[in-house]
Order: C-alpha cells, then sequence, then structure tokens
C-alpha cells in the first residue's frame, strides 16, 4: 500500500468526522525515504468525539504517525502564533500538504488561506525585534529565554 493511500485510511477510520486533513512533511513533499514518519495535519469539527487540539506520535502500518490534530479555533491560533514568532511551521504543512479529506471544500479552504498567510510574510519588525536581532547576531548567533535572539521574546 502507497503511503498516501495509508495515511488516508487511517485519517478516515480515526478521524471520519474531521473537517479537513493533510498529510504533510517528507512524503508530501516526494522525499520519502523508508523510514520516513506519515506526518498528518487535521482539522477536527467542534461537534467531533475528540474536538480538541493534540498532538500524538504512534505506528500505524509499519510507519510512525505524527499526529497534528487542531480545532477550527485553534487551527487559527496556532497560524497566528506562527506569524508573530516568524515561524511557518504549521502554515507550510497545511499550505503545501497533501489533501486526504475535505468536508464541504473545507481542506481546499485552509490550504488557500495558509498559502495566502505564506505569501504575505510577517509584517515588517519594528525597532525593537531589529535591535533584538542585531545583538543576536552580535552574540555569534545564541539564542536567549524561548528560543529567540538575546534572550528578548519577539
Amino acid at each position: 500500500m502507497d503511503l498516501v493511500t495509508l495515511a488516508r485510511d487511517y485519517a478516515a477510520v480515526r478521524f471520519p468526522t474531521a473537517d479537513a486533513a493533510f498529510l504533510a512533511g517528507s512524503v508530501a513533499a516526494g522525499r520519502a525515504t523508508v523510514s520516513s514518519d506519515l506526518d498528518l495535519d487535521l482539522v477536527v469539527v467542534q461537534e467531533s468525539c475528540e474536538a480538541e487540539t493534540f498532538r500524538e506520535t504512534l505506528r500505524h502500518g509499519g510507519r510512525l504517525v505524527e499526529l497534528f490534530v487542531h480545532t477550527p479555533a485553534s487551527f487559527v491560533e496556532f497560524c497566528t502564533a506562527d506569524i508573530a514568532n516568524r515561524l511557518g511551521t504549521m502554515l507550510w504543512m497545511y499550505a503545501n500538504g497533501i489533501v486526504l479529506a475535505s468536508r464541504d471544500g473545507r481542506a481546499e479552504q485552509l490550504q488557500a488561506q495558509a498559502r495566502s498567510l505564506l505569501a504575505a510574510g510577517p509584517p515588517a519588525p519594528d525597532a525593537q525585534e531589529l535591535e533584538s536581532w542585531r545583538a543576536h547576531m552580535r552574540a555569534g548567533g545564541r539564542t536567549g529565554a524561548n528560543g529567540s535572539p538575546g534572550g528578548v521574546r519577539v
């Protein structure tokens, strides 16, 4: 069984009420190896028995599976945090993932939203943020608290 089918089948059985399910990571990027895991990103409807945000690692079909499960509200929260922290991890997974399931076109809507946010990029840094990054570079690239440059949360 190919990895996309394996992921699609798992998502359908475990999360039958998901609004959207995506396969991300190396499999979606076409760079899977024999040891690649399956990165499954799901948005689950509020009425679901599993309507909570969580991350889980498990095995299915001989593969490691990384689940990233969100509610519609937590999807927005995590995207907002990605932008605020100048990271694109979650946005990238949704923007470039393979759609495994979509209720009423929801996956395509989320994917378009993630692509739009990535294309827009983060807001321009303010003077304090620029100075923080300069200090980070002067310190040899060492990070401070919370992984931010110079110990300042940006």
